[in-house]
Protein backbone atom coordinates (compact mmCIF):
# COMPACT_ATOMS: atom_id res chain seq x y z
CA UNK A 1 0.00 0.00 0.00
CA UNK A 2 3.10 1.95 0.23
CA UNK A 3 3.29 3.00 -3.51
CA UNK A 4 -0.16 4.42 -3.71
CA UNK A 5 0.00 6.47 -0.86
CA UNK A 6 -1.98 4.65 1.77
CA UNK A 7 -0.29 3.30 5.27
CA UNK A 8 -1.53 -0.05 6.35
CA UNK A 9 -3.27 1.05 9.34
CA UNK A 10 -5.73 3.20 7.14
CA UNK A 11 -5.59 0.20 4.16
CA UNK A 12 -6.68 -2.33 6.75
CA UNK A 13 -8.70 0.18 9.52
CA UNK A 14 -10.36 2.72 7.61
CA UNK A 15 -11.01 1.90 4.49
CA UNK A 16 -13.40 -0.30 3.02
CA UNK A 17 -13.21 -3.19 0.48
CA UNK A 18 -14.78 -1.66 -2.09
CA UNK A 19 -12.75 1.77 -1.57
CA UNK A 20 -9.72 -0.50 -1.73
CA UNK A 21 -10.58 -1.83 -5.46
CA UNK A 22 -11.32 1.21 -6.75
CA UNK A 23 -7.93 2.68 -5.41
CA UNK A 24 -5.95 -0.50 -6.68
CA UNK A 25 -7.91 0.01 -10.19
CA UNK A 26 -6.94 3.82 -10.28
CA UNK A 27 -3.54 2.67 -9.61
CA UNK A 28 -3.19 0.21 -12.28
CA UNK A 29 -4.59 2.74 -14.84
CA UNK A 30 -2.35 5.30 -13.99
CA UNK A 31 0.84 2.86 -14.04
CA UNK A 32 -0.68 1.60 -17.79
CA UNK A 33 -1.00 5.64 -19.40
CA UNK A 34 2.49 6.23 -17.79
CA UNK A 35 3.83 3.04 -19.54
CA UNK A 36 1.91 3.56 -23.06
CA UNK A 37 3.32 7.12 -22.66
CA UNK A 38 6.40 5.69 -22.01
CA UNK A 39 6.34 3.60 -24.89
CA UNK A 40 4.84 6.18 -27.37
CA UNK A 41 8.03 8.68 -26.48
CA UNK A 42 10.35 5.57 -26.71
CA UNK A 43 8.88 4.97 -30.55
CA UNK A 44 9.13 8.85 -31.73
CA UNK A 45 12.18 9.07 -30.66
CA UNK A 46 13.61 5.92 -32.56
CA UNK A 47 11.95 7.00 -35.46
CA UNK A 48 14.87 9.61 -37.50
CA UNK A 49 17.56 7.53 -36.26
CA UNK A 50 16.30 4.11 -37.16
CA UNK A 51 14.62 2.41 -39.97
CA UNK A 52 12.01 0.59 -38.13
CA UNK A 53 9.63 -0.03 -40.65
CA UNK A 54 12.26 -2.23 -42.39
CA UNK A 55 12.60 -4.38 -39.19
CA UNK A 56 8.55 -4.85 -38.77
CA UNK A 57 8.12 -2.41 -36.70
CA UNK A 58 5.07 -0.25 -37.90
CA UNK A 59 3.84 0.59 -34.09
CA UNK A 60 4.55 1.71 -30.56
CA UNK A 61 3.10 -2.06 -30.15
CA UNK A 62 5.41 -3.42 -32.40
CA UNK A 63 8.72 -2.23 -30.07
CA UNK A 64 7.13 -3.08 -26.73
CA UNK A 65 4.02 -5.43 -26.13
CA UNK A 66 2.42 -5.11 -22.49
CA UNK A 67 0.21 -7.91 -21.45
CA UNK A 68 -3.14 -5.74 -21.89
CA UNK A 69 -1.94 -5.20 -25.69
CA UNK A 70 -2.42 -8.73 -25.98
CA UNK A 71 -5.58 -8.48 -23.79
CA UNK A 72 -6.87 -6.23 -26.32
CA UNK A 73 -6.18 -8.21 -29.59
CA UNK A 74 -8.47 -11.23 -28.36
CA UNK A 75 -11.28 -9.05 -27.49
CA UNK A 76 -10.80 -7.73 -31.45
CA UNK A 77 -10.67 -11.40 -32.38
CA UNK A 78 -14.47 -12.18 -30.67
CA UNK A 79 -17.07 -11.60 -32.21
CA UNK A 80 -20.27 -9.81 -31.32
CA UNK A 81 -22.80 -11.68 -33.60
CA UNK A 82 -24.45 -14.79 -32.42
CA UNK A 83 -25.59 -17.36 -34.82
CA UNK A 84 -29.02 -18.89 -34.74
CA UNK A 85 -27.19 -22.40 -33.11
CA UNK A 86 -25.95 -20.17 -30.69
CA UNK A 87 -29.63 -18.13 -29.63
CA UNK A 88 -31.13 -21.30 -29.49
Amino acid sequence: MGEIGYNRQEALYELKQWEIILIIRGYRRRQRIFCDMIRWQTYISLMPHANLSKNGINAATDLIRFPWDEKEDEEEGNSTTISDEEVQ
